[in-house]
Formats: structure tokens, sequence, C-alpha cells
């Protein structure tokens, strides 16, 4: 079992916000499928550093820890808008390896030791996929964006990459993708490289 983390960092007035979830494997009729838990879903305040994200995001990890001792913790930033230098201030700052995913057109994903590029469309249908097969239990805080199907990629996703048009609920709705957006993650190993996280 893997800890999930997807967070949404913003430099702007509107809030950040982080998803902890966690993967565990069940067998419903006879075949074994991943499910999704929803351990936390929450903004910060607005204006939160770069190390009061990194402390709430120890602090969260280290609760959802003490209930799945041994689990793997794989932590997925949007970097879309801010870069590098979280990424590394959160790799210098947390035990878990952070990695960086960009939003893109589409319905695509791929993942290198780098990076995650995420189509925005593959997040949303990937969102109501797990919603509606019974998967992942649907958060009461966005019951509505999630069954409405309010939130969605814009128009013209084919020409921008970039975040969904931010709000409280567009946050929330970003990192619960980050954090669901493949079954069986594999954070950053590559064939000859060593095992993902080193210091667990």
């Amino acid at each position: 079992m893997v800890i999930l983390i997807g967070v949404e960092f913003s430099q702007r007035r509107s809030p950040s916000a982080i998803c902890v979830a966690t993967n565990p494997l069940r067998t419903i009729e006879g075949q074994k499928e991943r499910h999704f838990e929803i351990r936390s879903l929450e903004c910060l305040e607005a204006g939160t550093t770069f190390p009061a994200l990194a402390r709430r995001l120890a602090t969260m990890e280290a609760g959802v820890r003490k209930h799945a001792p041994g689990a793997r913790t794989a932590i997925y930033v949007n970097a879309t808008g801010v870069g590098d230098p979280l990424v590394q201030y959160l790799n210098s700052n947390t035990q878990a390896r952070v990695q960086p995913v960009y939003f893109t057109y589409g319905e695509r994903r791929s993942e290198t030791w780098a990076q995650v590029d995420l189509g925005k469309a593959l997040l949303v249908s990937r969102l109501q996929i797990l919603l509606h097969s019974g998967r992942m239990p649907q958060p009461e805080i966005l019951a509505e964006e999630l069954l409405a199907h309010k939130i969605r990629a814009e128009s013209d996703a084919n020409e921008r990459s970039g975040a969904f048009p931010m709000g409280t609920q567009d946050d929330l709705v970003t990192v619960l993708g980050l954090a669901v957006q493949s079954d069986v993650p594999n954070p950053g190993v590559v064939s000859g490289a060593l095992p993902w996280p080193p210091s667990l």
C-alpha cells in the first residue's frame, strides 16, 4: 500500500490544498483491484509559505503512517505554475521524494524519474470513473462538483496548459486527482535506479 499525497501550492491570495489517500488492494467478486480511501482533503490558509506547507505535509503523512506502518509515500505536486523551487524545497524537507506534475492537454499520462505529465481531461475522467465504479468514496465537500460534472477541462484545453480555473473547490478537485492519478504509483522508480524511497 502507498500513502498518496496531492499538493496544490498557491503563491497568490487563493489557498493551497493537500489531499492524502491510501490505495488498499481489495477483492471484489473474485477480482483484485485498487480502491482509494481519502484520509484528508483540506485547504490551507492563503499565503501559506514553503516551510509551512512542508510542515503540514509531514504532519499529515505521519498521521496516516501510524495506521499503515511500512507504507511507501508518493507525493505529487502541481508544478505547472510554480516550477522547480517548490519541488526542490519539499524534496529537501520531507522524507519522501516529491514528484512534480505538469498539466498538459488531452487524456495522456507519462511518468519518468524527473516528472509526470498529466492531461487535464484524463484527471477529470479518472475521478469520474473511480466514483462511478465505487472504487473511491465521494468526498462530501466535493459532492456537487464531482457528481454534476462541474469540474472539467476547459473547452480550449488543447491550446493551453496549466491548472484548472482557481477557486477553493477547484483546488480540492485538483489535489484529489493528483493523489489518485494511478492505480499503482511508480514514483521515480526506473530501470537501474535504486529502490524508492531510499530513506524508508
